[in-house]
């Protein structure tokens, strides 16, 4: 790839004849000052990402390439804060391309520039554990304040997601309207998301359930690969910044969702069992529930590398349509069931997984 991709040529992934709004945006890019290689190699650690005009990036993919492996990323819909899949460590075999910003963002398309990543080099082992453990020293004996709950999402939001996109689309707003339904018996509640695929993209934290916004195709925009257990690290680091944790009526569920297995971390690529120390530390305080939904043939190794209890790890058929759709059911159900333990003062829950969905009261 070269300045020269900006000149008219039939070879650009992004832009064909039939894709008018793809070559505004090339157009817009290609008028933007041109950023070196150099100054992209924050992304992943290398200057091996080709010339970018404008923060959109052109170069030829062969259809259908992954070469880093996991999901394919060489779609018509990149992800809202870009594709930077790990190097090969071959310079003169570099991936195939970073793209910012998603087309599916108008106002970011507008802007034609990146928001800044967050940090993909591996953390220190042991370090979130510390973190942790500091935190919730300094929590022992709090006094009980005001009801509050906070409920956090974890979204996988991979390329494989494009075929149960609109299923989760569905039940997160219907999770978000059943949870304002039960909002004058949670106390004060918060909604918390976060998304991920090969990047891990937290909203402003514990937004009021008021404010939460529900997901559509703007902001829901599948591709990518899989950094679950970076997406894990970032919720238990949510969960210890969630007002009054520790204290005697405040709730945190973490819900975690995920269509595959982990594929791309990068960050905490090895450290489930650190993962798991901090969960563990965290459910022991009592006031905090860890969940899982994955497909049943991840289900038990996720739930044994994250040490979570059994009754709150669940499982579906990701193969079929009909078992997205009961996965989806069951992750609402689940959700249901916290709120009805919340109205009746309970502050941890540990079998939301333990009934078929319909099971659970309203």
């Amino acid at each position: 790839m070269n300045p020269t991709a900006c000149q008219s040529s039939p070879e650009t992934p992004y832009a064909s004849a039939s894709d008018a709004h793809t070559q505004m945006l090339k157009e817009q890019a290609c008028a933007a000052p041109l950023i070196e290689p150099d100054t992209l190699s924050h992304l992943d650690g290398s200057a091996a990402l080709g010339h970018v005009r404008g923060g959109l990036s052109f170069g030829p993919m062969p259809p259908g390439a992954a070469p880093w492996g996991g999901d394919a990323i060489f779609t018509p819909n990149p992800p809202p804060f870009g594709v930077h899949p790990p190097l090969s460590g071959d310079p003169h075999n570099p991936p195939p391309f970073a793209v910012c910003p998603p087309l599916g963002d108008p106002l970011l398309a507008r802007r034609l520039a990146c928001p800044p990543l967050v940090s993909t080099q591996q953390a220190t082992p042991g370090k979130l554990l510390a973190k942790t453990q500091k935190k919730l020293r300094k929590l022992r004996g709090s006094a009980i304040t005001a009801k509050r709950t906070h409920v956090i999402y974890v979204l996988d939001e991979s390329y494989s997601m494009l075929t149960g996109k609109a299923l989760l689309m569905a039940a997160y707003n219907d999770q978000l309207r059943l949870m304002r339904s039960h909002a004058a018996l949670a106390g004060e509640l918060s909604v918390s998301l976060i998304r991920f695929n090969g990047e891990v993209r937290a909203a402003k934290p514990f937004d009021s359930i008021e404010q939460a916004h529900e997901l559509d195709d703007i902001n829901y925009t599948p591709n990518g690969s899989t950094a679950l257990l970076d997406a894990i690290a970032s919720a238990i680091k949510t969960t210890l910044k969630a007002p009054g944790l520790g204290e005697g009526d405040t709730a945190v569920l973490v819900t975690i969702f995920t269509d595959g297995d982990e594929n791309n971390s990068r960050k905490y690529p090895l450290h489930g069992p650190e993962l798991a120390q901090c969960i563990q530390a965290l459910e022991d305080l009592g006031t905090v529930s860890f969940a899982l939904l994955s497909p049943s043939e991840h289900q038990t190794k996720l739930a044994n590398i994250l040490r979570l209890r059994r009754e709150n790890v669940g499982g579906y058929d990701v193969h079929s349509q009909q078992g997205r759709a009961h996965g989806m059911a069951s992750m609402t159900a689940a959700t249901r069931s916290f709120m009805s333990a919340r109205a009746a003062g309970q502050t941890q829950v540990m079998n939301l997984y333990a009934q078929e969905p319909g099971d659970a009261t309203a």
